[in-house]
């Protein structure tokens, strides 16, 4: 019953499909004496992503006598549980993974979803040698709706061309196909692979007779055409319903939402009627009418999916209803406990080392415990290590509000003996109460490495400071609100004395989001950007409250006040080696704003009014330069704002600069009409060069409510004596370079506020360039004795990481050096930067990009497979959705 999609998986065909990719290095013989020597079976790479939880999900595609025509509006989502396993063994690391679902009719090609996926990279010093999580997924009815339909008509081919069927014969009655549900895998580790893995326990999975029973059927049922009706004789029996019964099965998701599964049989006294119910609760709140038609043998199968609230110990009744006739059910109980938080744990090693026998070690871990509250919820939190108390913390959380409790655990490597060790950590959840309603467990290993890392032997360059800026950008209509459509988070990181370069990791309720690479001189500040949509979708609240209910149509609130959401933002950067070495975090809260329903139009989709807000947009120019400590700095700020109108509007537009008012003007717009503001910041400068600037425009109506706003930021930098123009950063706006003066195009100092300058010295890099075969570095221009700071870069993904050896020259006077290009490892494409020493800013470094000549490898060695590329990842490190 296995299947090997590639050597180091195996797979259960029911339920999981893997690719695999290892990264192979060349064999050493230590490790080739290591392999013939092992006793027994070899271990190798091993993945699986299997179904483990699967809700009943009936699909129903309609057909008109000729062809199946469409999917009913009614069928489910999809929803299951996928267990993600990674085993690198002993000689691998994970170095990065991706995961999603798939549905296949066995007899047609299947459906991927590679858009729902989770995926995640880790960083060198951070990847594990195995991974486990438990990810939920789900399949939405847009998503999978014309698979379906397909598998429908592809069966009524099979049936004309190989069993020469009729159309009548063929829609004359249902016919169901089983759906098969996989999670699909892709990885990449580290290490030697081997071609012969062991073999892995699989649990079995959908479609598997006596297999695990959170694994629900999923079916697609291709009905038949409803025949018209002849008039009834005094003979002909009525058809009628002859039972009815409900199974109802309450449950919490992992993702904290709860729901009843409604299921059952209807039988009638005739075959292919057409039978219509709704469901009812003990407060005769019904659902919408579902529609059935009984088969060959007078009976159909049905399910129904309904949400309940989070929060809530959910008790009561329910039970079908006929709506064709009179019928019903007998009253079904339910209690759904929906007052649990999800939670999760993760652990990573942090960046200080400790020498343990001639070995590397990590001498601390950091434990993350991430509680997500389902409904009004409070309590205590606590985490665990080895037994022992690390970290308490209370909460009082929100319905989906998180919170994160932080603790430390310093690694004993005294009484470690070797040179890993296995630590167990845990986290408990209790409520007010003292009831333990929460509990995690995660065993984590830790090992050292030989020799001291690269860049470790030093001290390690910090950064001055961190901060973060979380802003919402645009608006989106969802039903009768307008919500911000998005977040941009920028993170300002300022270096200190040294030279700092590394990654940004963006994180949004604990969930990975992006990751940017920046790179600073000494002094020096960056903003970098990204953007996190916010997801608005939701359902109606309460038991069966509004038929099909989670539609997406509306954002999700209680009826009556605005939607909002509540997020935990954090950054962390990390330098070159993949170490932590500064974060920040800010808890923010948005919510939507009602549309007003005067001046409805007719034509307007769903009823919304025509008068949306203006559509705001704003810039700055740096004016005017003043001095500051011997250098020349931007001397203010003016902000310019656009409103362009999207139907008549009256309210008030303002400019910010730092959260601090620049201006505020009253606005009338009228439809496609554009207005603009305009307000000047004077600037500050004290210790820094440089200033990283937030600035925006808001936008409040009439009632001074706050309808939409856009933020953006600015890096400004003063410039050294003699150095022309002023570099700007994301303000969306770059200074022209100003004609050269008459001295300066004579090469003579140039004039500044009266003050004779000095030019910096210009020069050219000559060598090295394209392909290379020795490492000569050659200058033209500047002076004789001039001195050049030197630095060499190697290309990684997209950019290139700064490389420090002690082999590689750091500086070099006069136009004339040499390197060892055997100092050069890890990849072919390089790159070299030159800065005039005691000169800053851009103009005073130039760069030049090269190629090492190619290297055949050695008899029996293969070839490293190329990484796949980079993919975002929305999922924290070692955390399960």
């Amino acid at each position: 019953m296995f299947r090997r999609t590639d050597p180091g998986a195996r797979c259960r065909d029911i339920n999981c499909s893997t690719i695999r990719s290892r990264a192979l290095q060349a064999a050493s013989i230590f490790s080739a004496a290591l392999a013939m020597a092992a006793p027994g079976q070899a271990l190798a790479d091993y993945g699986s992503a299997l179904v483990t939880e699967l809700d009943l999900a009936v699909i129903e595609v309609a057909s008109d006598g000729q062809g199946y025509t469409t999917v009913s509006g009614s069928s489910p989502a999809i929803n299951g549980m996928m267990r993600l396993s990674l085993d690198a063994h002993k000689y691998g690391k994970v170095k990065s993974w991706a995961a999603w679902p798939s549905i296949q009719d066995m007899a047609i090609q299947k459906k991927q979803f590679p858009e729902f996926k989770y995926s995640e990279s880790y960083s060198i010093g951070d990847r594990p040698k195995t991974v486990g999580r438990d990810l939920p997924f789900s399949i939405p009815l847009q998503a999978y709706k014309a698979y379906a339909k397909d598998a429908c008509n592809q069966l009524a081919s099979r049936l004309r061309s190989k069993h020469g069927k009729t159309d009548e014969e063929i829609f004359a009655v249902d016919r169901e196909i089983p759906v098969v549900v996989r999670g699909e895998l892709t990885w990449e580790m580290s290490g030697l692979a081997n071609d012969d893995p062991p073999p892995a326990p699989v649990p079995s999975g959908a479609g598997n007779p006596g297999g695990n029973s959170k694994v629900k059927p999923v079916t697609i049922v291709c009905q038949k055409t409803p025949l018209p009706q002849a008039p009834p004789t005094a003979n002909d029996p009525v058809p009628q319903v002859q039972s009815v019964n409900l199974v109802v099965d309450g449950q919490g998701t992992p993702v904290g939402e709860c729901r009843l599964i409604l299921s059952g049989i209807v039988t009638t006294n005739l075959p292919n009627t057409q039978v219509k119910f709704r469901f009812r609760d003990q407060d005769g709140k019904e659902s919408g009418v579902k529609t059935v038609v009984t088969g060959p043998n007078a009976w159909v199968k049905y399910g129904h999916i309904q949400t309940l609230p989070s929060g809530d110990l959910n008790t009561g009744e329910v039970r079908v209803i006929g709506v064709s006739e009179e019928f019903s059910s007998d009253w079904k109980n339910y209690k759904v406990d929906c007052r649990s938080p999800a939670v999760q744990l993760e652990v990573l090693a942090t960046t200080e080392k400790v020498m343990h026998q001639g070995e590397t070690c990590p001498a601390s871990a950091k434990i993350y415990g991430v509680v997500k509250g389902r409904g009004d919820i409070a309590g205590a939190a606590s985490l665990f290590a080895d037994g022992k108390l690390k970290a308490l913390k209370q909460y009082d959380l929100e319905d989906k509000e998180t919170t994160v409790i932080e603790g430390d655990y310093d690694l004993d490597w005294q009484n470690a003996g070797a040179s890993q060790q296995s630590v167990k950590f845990s986290m408990n959840v209790a409520n007010n109460a003292g009831d333990l309603i929460g509990q995690l467990e995660v065993s984590e290993t830790f090992e050292c490495s030989q020799g001291v890392p690269d860049g470790l032997a030093g001290d390690i360059p910090l950064p001055k400071t961190v901060k973060l800026v979380v802003v919402p950008q645009g608006t989106v209509v969802q039903g009768d609100y307008v919500c911000p459509a998005e977040v941009r988070m920028i993170a300002g990181v300022v270096s200190g004395k040294d030279p700092l370069s590394g990654k940004v990791v963006y994180f949004v309720d604990a969930l990975l989001n992006d990751e940017k690479d920046f790179s600073l001189g000494a002094s020096q500040q960056q903003g970098v950007i990204v953007e996190h949509p916010l997801d608005w979708s939701g359902g109606g609240n309460g038991l069966l409250a509004k038929a099909d209910a989670g539609n997406g149509d509306s954002p999700a609130g209680d009826g009556d006040s605005p939607p909002e959401q509540k997020l935990n933002f954090k950054v962390k950067v990390l330098n070159q080696l993949g170490f932590e070495i500064g974060a920040a975090q800010q808890m923010k809260t948005f919510a939507c704003k009602k549309i007003a329903t005067a001046g409805l139009d007719d034509g307007a989709p769903g009823g919304l009014a025509t008068a949306l807000p203006p559509k705001p947009n704003v810039f700055s120019v740096p004016v005017g330069e003043i001095q500051h400590n011997g250098n020349f700095c931007p001397a203010r700020i003016q902000i310019y704002g656009t409103l362009k109108g999207r139907g008549a509007f009256a309210g008030s537009a303002g400019l910010v600069m730092n959260t601090a008012t620049v201006l505020t003007k009253g606005v009338s717009i009228d439809d496609k009409e554009t207005v603009n503001v305009a307000g000047v910041f004077d600037l500050t400068w004290k210790d820094s060069e440089t200033q990283l600037l937030e600035f925006g425009i808001d936008l409040a109506n009439a009632n001074d409510d706050k309808v939409d706003s856009v933020y953006k930021t600015i890096n400004l930098e003063c410039r050294k004596p003699g150095v022309v123009g002023i570099g700007q950063g994301a303000g969306g706006y770059s200074s022209a370079k100003p004609k050269p003066t008459n001295s300066q195009q004579a090469g003579k100092p140039a004039a500044v506020g009266g003050l004779m300058l000095p030019q910096a010295p210009a020069f050219a890099i000559q060598a090295p360039k394209g392909n290379i075969k020795s490492g000569q570095i050659q200058l033209s221009g500047g002076k004789a004795g001039a001195k050049y700071v030197l630095r060499f870069y190697r290309k990684a993904g997209n950019g290139f990481k700064l490389i420090r050896s002690a082999k590689l020259p750091r500086a070099m006077t006069g136009p004339n050096a040499s390197f060892d290009v055997k100092a050069l490892t890890g990849g072919r494409n390089w790159r070299l930067e030159v800065c005039a020493a005691g000169q800053k800013g851009k103009k005073a470094c130039k760069t030049t990009d090269f190629q090492l000549p190619l290297s055949k490898a050695p008899a029996g060695v293969k070839k490293t497979p190329k990484k796949p590329a980079k993919t975002k990842v929305f999922i924290l490190p070692g955390m399960g959705g």
